[in-house]
């Protein structure tokens, strides 16, 4: 029985980020229109005016460098996880859960998890930001949460650009036991 399938959904601080940015092209634009129209105010006024429009143009600045960095990021995540996946491209193991170890952080709230499956180790980690693949932890509800519990697992290998390998699991199978 599948107990667990990959799932992808967007994520709200994209709208949160294109809200933000809209507004303040918004405001900056007005602002900019505002003091090419308006010649009869006094300098004092243009100028704080004029920062005013600068401070906005530098937000949305920053604004659009995050959310290259952020969405940027997420898609090439989708693409090398979830995508294939979807499209058949994982590997499967199945057996006993082996080694299996809780790593708390310090206000017990939290947990890493680490564990092998018929010789290959998989780490869980607790809180990650994207949506594609097995997240909870044991402590929280985790399927996978114990020593010797026999599961099915697919999953897909990621290369990270500096050499390392991490496993993400996409689909999880318990046995059904059937009395």
């Amino acid at each position: 029985m599948i107990v667990y399938s990959a799932h992808y959904h967007l994520q709200l601080c994209y709208i949160v980020i294109l809200v933000l940015y809209l507004i303040d092209v918004g405001v900056g634009i007005h602002t900019y229109k505002y003091l090419l129209n308006n010649e009869d105010y006094k300098l004092e006024k243009k100028v704080v005016k004029y920062i005013v429009m600068t401070v906005f143009s530098v937000f949305a600045f920053f604004i659009s460098l995050f959310a290259i960095f952020y969405i940027g990021s997420d898609l090439r995540t989708y693409n090398d996880t979830y995508k294939k996946y979807k499209s058949g491209e994982y590997e499967e193991v199945e057996g006993y859960v082996r080694n299996f170890k809780v790593k708390q952080d310090e206000d017990k709230r939290t947990s890493d998890e680490e564990f092998y499956i018929n010789g290959e180790y998989f780490k869980v980690y607790a809180g990650e930001p994207w949506p594609y693949w097995y997240s909870p932890v044991s402590i929280g509800g985790g399927i996978i949460n114990h020593d010797g519990q026999y599961v099915r697992v697919k999953y897909e290998t990621h290369k990270f650009l500096n050499g390392k390998e991490r496993k993400y699991i996409m689909e999880i199978y318990l046995p059904v036991i059937e009395e």
